[in-house]
C-alpha cells in the first residue's frame, strides 16, 4: 500500500478509504510469484562473417583470377593462329617445292635423253 501511495498519490485517498474493510482490498491487490528456472542468461550477437574490405579483396582476386586466364586465353589464340599460318606456309611451300623438284627431275631427264641421243 505504501508503494502505491508513493507512486499514485490520487488513488492512494480511495485505498485508504478502503482499509477499513480488507476483504475490499483483496479484489484490488494480488500476489504474484515468479519462479526462474535458470539464473543465467544468454546473450545472441550477430557478426558479420567477413568485413568490407575482406568482401573487395576477395572480388578482386577474382577479377584478377579471371583476367589473367583471359591474357593468356589470347596470347593462346595468337599462339594458334602463328602456328596455323605456319603450317599452312609449310603446306604451301611443300607443293611448290614438290612441282618444282618434279619439274627439275623431268627437266633432267629430259637432258639425259638428250645428251644420251647426242
Amino acid at each position: 500500500m505504501q508503494t502505491v501511495c508513493q507512486s499514485h498519490p490520487e488513488k492512494c485517498i480511495i485505498l485508504q478509504r478502503m482499509r477499513s474493510s480488507p476483504s475490499d482490498m483483496i479484489g484490488y491487490f494480488s500476489k504474484v510469484t515468479i519462479y526462474y528456472e535458470d539464473l543465467n542468461f544468454e546473450e545472441l550477437v550477430e557478426s558479420p562473417a567477413s568485413t568490407f574490405a575482406e568482401f573487395a579483396s576477395n572480388i578482386g582476386g577474382a577479377i584478377g583470377l579471371w583476367i589473367g586466364l583471359s591474357v593468356l586465353a589470347m596470347f593462346e589464340v595468337v599462339q594458334l593462329m602463328i602456328e596455323l599460318c605456319a603450317y599452312g606456309f609449310y603446306l604451301l611451300c611443300g607443293k611448290k617445292r614438290k612441282v618444282k623438284d618434279q619439274f627439275v627431275r623431268d627437266h633432267e631427264r629430259e637432258n639425259k635423253i638428250d645428251i644420251g641421243e647426242k
